[in-house]
C-alpha cells in the first residue's frame, strides 16, 4: 500500500467479525483507500477467523502476526505494541494508532482528513499530547454527548456531559481521560510514557493510559468537533452482548 498518511486504525477482535460489516463499515462513509487499517486476533474460533479472511481481503486490512502463547494478548495494551512493532519493523511513517471498536463508527465522510488536518495545524500535539478522543454519541443516553471521562473534577461523576457551550464550541480541550471507545494514541509518547499494565484489558484500560500520560505532565485532549456513533445497543442483532 502507497500511503503518506501518520494515522493507521487499530482493531483488536475476537469472536465478532460480524460487526465489520454489519456495523463500522456499514455507516462510516470514510474512504480508507490512504490508510492503513491494522486487526489483531485474540484466538477466535475457526469459524469467525474464516469470516475474518473474508473481512481482511474486503477491506485490505492487515492482520497482525501473534504469539499464541502470549498471555497479555487480551489487553490493548499489548496489541498497541504489537502494532507498533509492525509499524517499526516496516519503515512505515505513521504517528498515531486510532483504535476502534467495531460497533461504532467514524461520522462523515472525511473524518480521518479532518483529524489530520487537526494534527498539522497544531504540531504540538506530536509532542504534548498523548491521546485524542472525539465527540461520543449513544453511549450513556441517546441524543446527550459524552467526551470524556473522569471523577477528579467536581460534577464529573465519571463522564463529560452536560458541558459549557465553549466546551463544544473549542477545536479541542484537556480532559481527565478519553472516552473509550474510538482513540487516537500518540504511538512514539505511548512508547516512551507508558508501562503497559496488562491487567486492564479493555474496560479502564485508556483511563489508565490517560493517567499514566498525566503524570508525565502529556495532556488527554477531546477534539469536539469529530463525532463517533456508538450502537452497542444494535449488537444483539448480530448475536453478541451488549456491551452495557
Amino acid at each position: 500500500m502507497n500511503t503518506n498518511s501518520k494515522i493507521a486504525l487499530l482493531f483488536t477482535t475476537r469472536n465478532c467479525y460480524q460487526l465489520f460489516d454489519g456495523i463500522f463499515f456499514e455507516y462510516t462513509k470514510q474512504d480508507f483507500s490512504n490508510y492503513y487499517i491494522f486487526n489483531v486476533d485474540m484466538n477466535s474460533t475457526d469459524e469467525q477467523k474464516e469470516l475474518a479472511e473474508e473481512v481482511f481481503s474486503k477491506h485490505d486490512i492487515i492482520d497482525l502476526p501473534i504469539d499464541l502463547d502470549d498471555e497479555n494478548i487480551y489487553s490493548v495494551n499489548r496489541d498497541i505494541e504489537i502494532c507498533s512493532k509492525y509499524i517499526e519493523e516496516n519503515d512505515l511513517d505513521i504517528d498515531w494508532i486510532i483504535w476502534c471498536s467495531h460497533d461504532g463508527y467514524l461520522v462523515g465522510d472525511d473524518f480521518l482528513e479532518r483529524l489530520e488536518s487537526k494534527i498539522r495545524e497544531n504540531p504540538e500535539f506530536n509532542t504534548e499530547v498523548g491521546v485524542i478522543g472525539f465527540r461520543d454519541e449513544g453511549t450513556i443516553e441517546v441524543g446527550k454527548p459524552c467526551y470524556g471521562r473522569g471523577n477528579l473534577l467536581q460534577g464529573l461523576k465519571g463522564w463529560y456531559q452536560n458541558l459549557p457551550d465553549e466546551y463544544e464550541e473549542s477545536e479541542y480541550f484537556i480532559v481527565e481521560a478519553v472516552h473509550d471507545n474510538i482513540v487516537a494514541v500518540n504511538i512514539h509518547l505511548y512508547k516512551k510514557h507508558i508501562t503497559p499494565d496488562y491487567n486492564f484489558v479493555l474496560f479502564f484500560v485508556w483511563d489508565e493510559i490517560s493517567a499514566q500520560f498525566g503524570l508525565k505532565n502529556i495532556a488527554s485532549i477531546t477534539i469536539p468537533s469529530l463525532t463517533v456513533m456508538d450502537m452497542y445497543r444494535e449488537k444483539p442483532k448480530f448475536g453478541l452482548k451488549r456491551s452495557l
